[in-house]
């Protein structure tokens, strides 16, 4: 699987940072995973609905109440991407130069890093030295795209409209995952690491998907607020192996009481802890199962 692993990187490199500015794109908030955070605002502010917009029906409101799901609104932009990638053929150059859309996201930037640095790992366990080089270039620009991020306003890492360069204004559990990539100065990881603090000192339960201080917070729609375990789970770990201990361990214990309270729920509500989304998600459940495991200290002690 090695050679298809490192083909996918490229790809990232190649299509989402075809200026090899070491700071990766999205061209749909749907590539973050984090489909309507407050943090995609800004870019889809300028994304228009085309008047040829073909219809579609939405699925998840026929079983998730519409309060906890992104707004009709939000869909017709998403929809209006969609369009724009299908007209041009889904030609990456085009889409990036010309789309209705394009940020950077915290998450996919962190989360790519670390994969970066993992797969170093495992070119020296194969002993694949061929591979050494470019990885360790991709994990250079990478880290260094990755200040591109830091919004000196916030005090933290926010999403960026690239063709702006206009900021998102709020941490989220995006941001968190600095922790997870091990990027930047000891300056920024304590002022992230007091973000952490606040945030969960003003929720019953951590961590949620936007700042609880921010007027855009909403605890039960979607990715506005509430918590997913996944996202839990490598600020957890990034958290742990950055030395973060008594944080780290206040994520986990609150990982395991919403399941424990709510059941295996898509998300929850960061205030109440009660359950939103889809019942008996395997996800949630896998999570759930790999922090009560002991195993996982193992793993982290010799990280």
């Amino acid at each position: 699987l090695f050679n298809s692993i490192m083909a996918y990187h490229r790809w990232f490199f190649s299509a989402r940072d075809p200026d090899k500015e070491g700071c990766v794109s999205i061209i749909h908030p749907w590539e973050s995973g984090r489909d309507n955070c407050p943090d995609w605002d800004l870019g889809l502010s300028n994304v228009e609905v085309p008047d040829e917009l073909e219809t579609y029906i939405r699925r998840d409101t026929t079983h998730v109440e519409t309060d906890q799901r992104p707004t009709q609104q939000e869909y017709d932009k998403y929809m209006a991407i969609v369009h724009f990638g299908k007209k041009v053929g889904w030609d990456n150059d085009t889409i990036y130069r010309e789309g209705p859309f394009l940020m950077a996201d915290p998450g996919i930037q962190f989360i790519l890093l670390r994969a970066t640095k993992d797969l170093l790992q495992l070119a020296k366990h194969l002993k694949l030295e061929a591979a050494f080089d470019e990885i360790q270039q991709w994990i250079d620009k990478l880290t260094q795209g990755s200040q591109w991020l830091w919004n000196d306003i916030v005090g933290g890492f926010c999403a960026r409209d690239i063709r702006t360069g206009k900021f998102s204004d709020g941490i989220t559990n995006a941001s968190m995952l600095c922790f997870y990539a091990n990027v930047g100065n000891a300056e920024q990881q304590e002022k992230m690491r007091a973000h952490c603090e606040r945030i969960l000192d003003r929720c019953k339960y951590g961590f949620p998907s936007w700042d609880p201080d921010h007027e855009s917070f909403n605890r039960i729609r979607y990715w506005r607020g509430p918590i997913w375990l996944v996202m839990n789970y490598m600020i957890f770990q990034g958290l742990s192996e950055c030395g973060y201990r008594l944080l780290a361990e206040k994520i986990k214990s609150d990982t395991k009481k919403l399941v424990n309270k709510a059941g295996m729920a898509e998300y929850f509500d960061p205030i109440e802890g009660s359950p939103l989304g889809g019942t008996d998600f395997s996800w949630t459940a896998a999570i759930y199962l790999e922090m009560s495991s002991e195993k996982i200290h193992e793993i982290l002690t010799n990280y």
